[in-house]
């Protein structure tokens, strides 16, 4: 992993929040020696857990008519907060938007039911204020 260390030293950017953003090297444009690279270290990692996905964060704005895995993936999450109680289809539609609103209210963010990097900041985090 002594790889990916340099990359993100080289082209990682501090974000708000500590985290660091590497999407340009892992999500958009992939090096294949690097993808080698940490395809060996998740083996060595995960080979004997029960751990069969690993996410990264997508910086990609979601919003009303958007559709994906993305898109499942907080509908989950705010599933999991709460905030949504339709089927996760993968679909941003009015409901998705309805519980990004509450959720995004709840947590003192602008609620303009658009996930973006803040909102889906605090929808992955442990200090998200579940719904009551």
């Amino acid at each position: 992993m002594e790889l990916l260390k340099q990359r993100v030293k080289e082209e990682g950017r501090i974000l708000p929040g500590n985290i660091v953003k590497v999407d340009g090297f892992l999500n958009h444009r992939i090096d294949t020696k690097l993808m080698r690279e940490i395809a060996k270290e998740f083996k060595r990692r995960f080979d004997t857990s029960e751990v069969t996905i690993v996410l990264t964060a997508e910086a990609a704005t979601l919003t009303m008519g958007s559709r994906g895995e993305r898109v499942a993936l907080i509908q989950q999450r705010l599933k999991e907060w709460g905030d949504y109680t339709g089927k996760v289809d993968g679909v941003f539609g009015r409901g998705t938007y309805n519980a990004v609103v509450r959720f995004q209210r709840r947590n003192g963010l602008d609620a303009d039911g658009i996930v973006g990097e803040a909102t889906r900041r605090v929808l992955f985090s442990a200090e998200a204020k579940p719904n009551a």
